[in-house]
């Protein structure tokens, strides 16, 4: 089949996510379900996506195949397997970054491209990458400083949410953090770690039925 310029950039935009469904990828497309379905399955004859569901009521997600990665222009190599652990928060952080842009008018930077970034220009210590948190994605809004992006749908130890605040407190590179929070449970325990900050805003998010997990 014959990929046109929207179609590399589509699988690109797959790709920085890792994987995304067919309603996410028709709403990237601006057509209906049935047009974006229909356009994705040609992707997958044409061997440029693969696609997999978990359980029977799990929706059929979609990633690159190695063609696709190859016909892509992407620097950033697809994932091998997709993680069933991390499966429902990865899922509805695409939902999440696309309510975002559409009202924002931003660019939205997921983790997973943030993550080769940070790859390509530290250095290498004692065998392994230095670590330090990095943000479920940057919001770029303009020409400030991007905002930090953290969807919770569960909740974090205190010591390793407290390190992750330290990290946010001393960082020069974002403007602001948003937490976007799924249940009260979570919202109570970011607020007691940020209620001495400034810079940090948090905001209820809906999970779609079937992501609670």
């Amino acid at each position: 089949m014959f990929l046109t310029v929207r179609d590399r950039e589509m699988l690109q935009w797959i790709n920085g996510h890792g994987f995304v469904t067919a309603d996410q990828a028709a709403i990237w497309m601006g057509v209906s379900d049935r047009v974006g379905r229909r356009r994705l399955q040609r992707l997958v004859e044409g061997n440029y996506l693969q696609k997999k569901r978990f359980a029977l009521n799990d929706p059929q997600f979609h990633w690159l195949t190695k063609e696709g990665w190859q016909a892509s222009g992407d620097n950033l190599a697809p994932p091998k397997r997709i993680n069933r652990v991390t499966y429902f928060h990865d899922w509805a952080l695409v939902d999440l970054a696309q309510q975002l842009v559409a009202q924002t008018k931003g660019d939205f930077v997921p983790e997973r491209r943030l993550q080769a970034e940070r790859r390509a220009e530290e250095p290498w210590r004692k065998r392994r990458w230095t670590k330090s948190h990095m943000p479920d994605g940057l919001l770029y809004i303009g020409d400030d400083k991007p905002v930090a992006i953290e969807l919770e749908i569960s909740l974090k130890e205190r010591a390793r949410l407290r390190d992750i605040i330290t990290d946010y407190v001393v960082s020069t590179t974002v403007r602001e953090v948003w937490y976007f929070v799924t249940n009260s449970t979570v919202r109570r325990a970011i607020e007691r770690a940020t209620k001495n900050y400034d810079d940090f805003r948090l905001f209820s998010f809906q999970l779609r039925d079937g992501s609670a997990s």
